[in-house]
């Protein structure tokens, strides 16, 4: 995780730098480790409530396939941020050369987590790509079953990839122990992760493509009766495009960063090691940057996913949503016992429907419910 370790293999302590900061450098790098803890503690927080709030998820297609990859994808931010926090700490409270053991650990959970949020992003880009071209088959090829299995798969492949760095340390002097034969090691995992990352965008990129143009060319033979499946559809298409542009946006300086670095460190190690305090600070930020799509994540859920709303709303209010809520009040109507039509705007007039007290705290159903608050 520090960069410049990863890279060069040959810096001591982070702290041992310390000194040589000029008092403006030592005051930003305080500022941005200030900074990078109320992020990733942000992000920890904010993904545990969004992955609880997924579980709450009560609606026909409650933990299908696509809503067990959205609480997975929640899970795998959440320990992100985590293992950033953990190493900002590890890094601000022992020095480098007592905690070569946590360090690692804390850089290979990192990996993992990154890898983890990669394959799961890929998983999804599957998700829809089967649920566009296999629409009747569907349900059939993600089961629970099946899509527990594959989350499990998703899981090990990134912890085997993200430990990978424990596994070559064969042949170094016996007078060093386990972890710091690990740390002296040439290899990084993160050699892993910059060749996986491309191949998986890549692959991404083309499933969207095609699966972009089957959703055009079936919206333009789509009848009226069908608009709003495949509204619902594309809804959840863009959803999960706007995340993997975040995750690229988030993820690609810091993955540019670290292959300049290790480029650099075979090339010229002192050219590094003399601009130590510029690496540090910039180490900071990149890392600050990595961070936000942990906290972009759960705003585009609670945005763009009407369910994820309702179960926040579960979460954090006292008294349960009413059973219409997920009812659009501009578009749909409900059909009486008696044939009558009446606009869902005016349903919450009916007996069955009556509204009861029991917490003084307003829950909207949604933002166009905010005609009727319940008190």
């Amino acid at each position: 995780m520090d960069i410049i370790n990863n890279s060069t293999n040959s810096t001591n302590s982070n702290s041992s730098y310390f000194g040589e900061f000029p008092n403006s450098s030592k005051f930003l790098y305080e500022l941005l480790t200030i900074a990078a803890l109320i992020v990733s503690t942000v992000a920890i927080i904010a993904n545990f409530l969004t992955a609880l709030a997924v579980r709450k998820v009560k609606s026909t297609s409650a933990m299908s396939s696509h809503f067990r990859l959205v609480l997975n994808l929640a899970i795998g931010d959440g320990l992100l941020a985590l293992s950033v926090l953990f190493h900002h700490l590890n890094q601000s409270l022992n020095s480098h050369s007592r905690s070569k053991c946590f360090y690692m650990i804390i850089k290979s959970l990192n990996s993992t987590f990154l890898l983890l949020i990669l394959f799961n992003l890929l998983a999804m880009a599957t998700d829809h790509y089967f649920a566009v071209f296999k629409p009747l088959h569907y349900p059939t090829i993600f089961t629970k079953g099946r899509t527990t299995i594959l989350i499990g798969l998703l899981w090990a492949l990134s912890a085997i990839s993200g430990f990978s760095d424990w596994l070559t340390p064969l042949g170094r002097p016996k007078k060093l122990n386990y972890c710091q034969k690990v740390y002296w090691t040439k290899y990084n995992e993160e050699y892993v992760v910059f060749v996986l990352a491309p191949f998986c965008f890549v692959l991404m990129t083309l499933v969207y493509i095609k699966v972009y143009g089957e959703v055009k060319r079936q919206r333009n033979r789509m009848e009226a009766g069908g608009a709003n499946e495949m509204l619902r559809n594309n809804k959840a298409l863009f959803t999960t495009l706007l995340i993997i542009v975040t995750f690229a946006a988030c993820w690609l300086p810091l993955c540019f960063y670290q292959v300049t670095l290790i480029v650099i460190s075979q090339v010229n190690a002192k050219l590094l090691l003399d601009r130590t305090n510029l690496l540090m600070t910039l180490d900071k930020c990149i890392y600050n940057i990595m961070l936000l799509n942990s906290i972009a994540d759960p705003i585009i859920y609670a945005v763009r996913m009407r369910e994820v709303r309702k179960a926040y709303r579960r979460l954090f209010c006292k008294r349960p949503i009413r059973s219409f809520d997920s009812i659009d009040n501009t578009h749909l109507t409900i059909l009486m016992n008696n044939g009558e039509q009446t606009t869902a705007q005016d349903s919450y007039k009916l007996p069955n429907l009556k509204r009861t007290s029991t917490s003084s705290i307003p829950c909207y159903t949604d933002k166009s419910d905010k005609m009727s608050p319940t008190t």
